[in-house]
Parts: C-alpha cells; structure tokens; sequence
C-alpha cells in the first residue's frame, strides 16, 4: 500500500476542495449512519482491494496512515499520540470506558445521543435526572452535557479524583 503525499498535507482544505471530495447525486443528511466516502478515501479503498485480492497487501503497511492520523489527531486535541486509541466504531470504546469507570464517576452525555452510545453508561452509573429535583435514580452520576457544557468536553468522564 502506498501513501499519496497528499494525504500527509496537514494544510487547511477549503471549502469548495472540500466539496470536490464527494459525488453524491442527491442532497445526503445521513453522515452519521451510513457517511459517504470522500474520493480520496475511496481510491485508497480500491487500491487496498485491488492489492488484497492480488495477494500483494502488506498488513504492516496498513499501519503508516493509521500512526499518522493518531499523530494528526493528537496534535490537534493537544495530547501525545500515544494516548489515543483508534477503532473501528465509538460505541465499542463507550462501552468499553463505561465498564472500566471508577466507582463515583461522572459521566455526560448529550440529549437524544445514539442509544448504543449512552446504554454502556446507563449500565455502569445507573440514570440520573439532570433537573434540580429530578428524581430517575437521583443517586448516580449520568448527566446531561447540555447542562455542563461550561465544563467542556475534556472533562466530560471524570473519576473522583477530577481526572
């Protein structure tokens, strides 16, 4: 597998090559079920089919664009890339941060967030009703991010000691 140089350009991208990168034909809300591809992504796609079907793929190579988007993506949130973790769906990362929380911690969400998204959480600090005197299992610690959103998101899974 090779990597077009154009795909390590961390420039920013305009808006109107932005809008190069998509073929829909018709006018396509639903990015966060079933997104479309960029062209760029779908060449690389190809060529990946293409190399595997021949027999000439090589599994390691799969791994240079892998460590440079955690690198891209490190930089951008301001962490080491070492810390970030990549995967193929985010509703498997919820579920796995929500069954390894530390007792007494703090989860936020989103109203109306997907359910395999929030249900990880439900399971692991129980409901809790984010209004003065809400009573849905008033004793947990699942709020909602609409409510806490001065916070910011960097805050938004926190154990008892505020990490």
């Amino acid at each position: 597998m090779t990597i077009d140089a154009d795909a390590q350009d961390a420039s920013p991208v305009t808006l109107a090559a932005a809008r190069a990168e998509f073929d829909a034909d018709v006018t396509y809300l639903d990015t966060a079920t079933f997104g479309l591809p960029p062209r760029r992504s779908w060449a690389a796609l190809q060529q990946a089919l293409a190399q595997w079907r021949a027999g000439t793929a090589d599994a390691v190579a799969y791994d240079l664009p892998l460590a440079a988007a955690r690198s891209s993506y490190a930089h951008l949130v301001g962490v080491d890339p070492s810390v970030v973790a990549v995967g193929s769906q985010v509703s498997v990362f919820a579920g796995l941060i929500a069954a390894n929380l530390p007792d007494g911690s703090e989860v936020l969400t989103a109203t109306g967030d997907f359910t395999s998204i929030l249900f990880p959480f439900l399971r692991a600090v129980g409901p809790r009703d984010p209004r003065p005197g809400g009573a849905a299992g008033s004793h947990s610690r699942l709020r909602d991010l609409p409510h806490h959103a001065g916070r910011g998101l960097r805050g938004a899974v926190r154990g008892r000691a505020g990490r």
